[in-house]
């Protein structure tokens, strides 16, 4: 079996407007005077979601047999509980600002808390929505 470390990866968008970079690169996110984001997303979406964590109310707890998903932090800090299905001793946590996206790969159960105020974030993955493919942990 993996290691927790190889169920996710962390990355970070710019920022600021910079057209020529967004031309080149994943995109940005702006958080004033509101969140807005461009982003060339990592495949194509089959299913997006923009959520809106209340501030101390976990998200999620669950984890997918076959969705890879992305989350694109908009605006606000979001703490993220990641743990294996399989070997629930292997975990982590990492907090997450605008800017920052997480793919999360299958059998990683992830959840969610927005801390420090509401946290708005995007999440698409390249596979539908399957009610069957979400495993309550």
């Amino acid at each position: 079996m993996l290691s927790i470390q190889n169920y996710y990866e962390v990355t970070n968008l710019d920022l600021e407007k910079n057209y020529s970079k967004l031309e080149n690169g994943e995109g940005y996110v702006v958080t004033e005077p509101f969140p807005a984001a461009a982003l060339h997303l990592k495949e194509s979406a089959k299913f997006v979601a923009l959520l809106n964590f209340i501030e101390n109310t976990p998200r999620g707890n669950h984890y997918h047999n076959n969705k890879t998903e992305y989350l694109v932090v908009l605006s606000g800090k979001l703490k993220c509980e990641l743990a294996l299905a399989e070997d629930k001793n292997q975990k982590t946590t990492l907090n997450l600002t605008a800017g920052q996206t997480i793919k999360i790969s299958p059998k990683c159960i992830h959840v969610y808390t927005s801390i420090g105020g509401d946290t708005l974030a995007l999440e698409y993955s390249g596979q539908k929505y399957e009610a069957k493919d979400v495993i309550q942990a």
